[in-house]
């Protein structure tokens, strides 16, 4: 019969790195697709507030002016909901969420005034340089996604091949050994794949010996 062998601690390792990454993963991907929801209804709201802007009649005291009007408050709505949506997909989208939320916005706004226009709300020389204006927050947002997502996080390195001759410097529980599992716990915890506490606990064990 063959003998059972305990696993190594490489292989405990390994096995809790895959699972963190799973989780990490899986959470990131439910809140990215949860944040459409904020996403849809800023839009949405944006897109209601710029077509009824003209419409908003203001009461002025002072220095300070107000309105009852529904239409005076969705930038305000629609921006703070689309906030929650960029912080909800943040981990997912990577560096991209904050940009991809400035083009959504501008986006949703373009189309608003397009709207007001269309339907006799507005005139074209009245939302020509929020147009002009639109369409460069447009562009600022889908460069800034851009360059989100090029310096997203570095994934961590692949662990190196064992060399063909151990020493005692590079066996198991060896300083370079210690070493390189220290830098992998590092690299795996800046990428987001260990938690702070799953960080903590496995570097203890591997400065222990386990």
């Amino acid at each position: 019969m063959p003998e059972h062998t305990d696993p190594s601690p490489h292989a405990l390792e390994d096995d809790l790195f895959a699972s963190a990454r799973r989780l990490r993963w899986t959470t990131d991907g439910v809140a990215a697709l949860l944040s459409l929801v904020p996403a849809v209804g800023a839009v949405l709201l944006l897109h209601y507030g710029a077509r009824e802007w003209n419409l908003v009649r203001w009461e002025c005291a002072a220095a300070s002016c107000a309105s009852d009007d529904v239409a005076s408050v969705t930038p305000v709505l629609g921006g703070g909901l689309l906030l929650l949506a960029a912080l909800m997909s943040r981990r997912a989208t990577r560096r991209a969420s904050f940009g991809l939320a400035l083009a959504a916005a501008a986006g949703a706004l373009l189309w608003g005034w397009h709207d007001a226009v269309a339907q006799h709300l507005a005139t074209p020389e009245q939302v020509h340089v929020r147009i002009v204006l639109g369409w460069v927050a447009v562009g600022l947002g889908l460069v800034a996604a851009v360059v989100g997502l090029a310096r997203g996080p570095v994934p961590p390195r692949p662990a190196p091949a064992p060399s063909p001759g151990p020493s005692d410097a590079t066996s198991p529980g060896g300083p370079a050994d210690v070493v390189d599992r220290l830098e992998r716990l590092e690299a795996l915890h800046a990428a987001g794949s260990l938690t702070d506490a799953e960080y903590a606990g496995a570097k203890a064990r591997v400065l222990s010996g386990g």
